[in-house]
């Protein structure tokens, strides 16, 4: 799933990552297809969305799963529109948003079910429940959850502004609209609380413990999670990213990769060199791994930088890591499998 689970802490604790980099097992470029989003991996299976978001004449939003050991594509599936988001993939079904929201079979490659919704961000599934958000610039601002296997509707909650993929904890909903995040009960979809940010949100929610982080321009918020007050925040001189959760601390990118102390807001290190430019990390075995203009990973409890991978002038896109093996996009439309 994206970010790893439906709280959207960008944390995998059953998985392992290289502990030396550098080394591309594979890579795979879908033809013309622009590789955009954060592959999902299930099963031995990469799974990502090709395309080019930039050409709205014809149809280019491919399903492309390639096989995790061989970087051999194994089908492609054209759902015939412009965009989609990353995938989600549960129960051999793989869930992608984007123009539509569709659910595919993972192993045929055939359609069970559409819902025309202009959807904007990648689906969080949950508890046979699929949520996602519509954005303003497509229609009705809401967060909408569909039955998981049939795509009939549950319920929607409406408000001003909503984006960015929410996050679902403990039987809430978390998602941002503008400079408010929202807490709705995952079954019914009543609010049941609203916090009001000082700027806009710039990112997804993310969800541990009590508290729910969100960044929102250079501000980074914990909100408790039950009632919707403050607990602490942080600023700083840079635009913040996702917040990435592990053992109690908050990490966000910028400029800089900054760690927080979970609890109290307190910075505990920051990493960053001359030509830093980094994507949203995730963390996996006490690393974080992370694109920008090469790929790193970076020691969770100190800072250090382990080891780093850099491919000319490729940039590298939101990883994700599965058996010992970085699976990320790249600007030059390339999949690739490093350990």
């Amino acid at each position: 799933m994206y970010r790893y689970n439906a709280a959207n802490t960008g944390y995998s604790p059953d998985e392992s990552g290289p502990a030396e980099g550098g080394s591309v097992r594979w890579d795979f470029r879908g033809g013309e297809d622009t590789v955009y989003t954060t592959p999902a991996v299930v099963d031995g299976t990469v799974y990502v969305v090709g395309g080019n978001p930039g050409q709205y004449d014809e149809f280019n939003a491919e399903v492309l799963p390639i096989d995790a050991e061989s970087g051999q594509q194994q089908w492609v599936y054209d759902p015939e529109v412009y965009w989609g988001t990353s995938p989600a993939v549960v129960d051999n079904t793989v869930y992608v948003g984007g123009e539509d929201l569709y659910a595919l079979d993972a192993t045929e490659a055939s359609r069970q079910w559409t819902y025309s919704a202009k959807s904007f961000t990648a689906p969080t599934v949950a508890d046979g429940t699929v949520y996602f958000t519509i954005s303003v610039q497509y229609g009705d601002n809401k967060i909408q959850a569909l039955d998981a296997a049939t795509g009939e509707e549950v319920w929607e909650f409406k408000s001003e502004y909503l984006s960015f993929t929410p996050a679902v904890a403990d039987g809430t909903v978390y998602g941002v609209g503008g400079d408010n995040l929202h807490a709705v009960d995952a079954d019914s979809g009543d609010p049941l609380w609203r916090f009001e940010l000082e700027q806009s949100a710039n990112a997804a929610p993310a969800v541990a413990g009590n508290s729910v982080y969100i960044s929102a321009e250079n501000t980074l918020y914990a909100v408790n999670s039950e009632s919707g007050t403050q607990q602490w925040t942080v600023s700083s001189d840079e635009q913040f990213g996702s917040p990435v959760l592990l053992n109690e601390t908050v990490y966000v990118t910028g400029n800089k990769l900054l760690a927080y102390d979970a609890a109290s807001g307190d910075q505990q290190w920051s990493f960053g060199t001359e030509d830093s430019a980094f994507a949203t990390p995730i963390a996996v075995d006490g690393t974080l791994y992370m694109g920008g203009n090469r790929m790193r990973a970076v020691d969770a409890a100190t800072g250090e930088q382990q080891w780093s991978f850099n491919n000319e002038s490729v940039g590298f896109l939101n990883p994700t890591v599965v058996d010992d093996t970085i699976f990320v996009g790249s600007t030059d439309s390339t999949i690739y499998a490093l350990s």
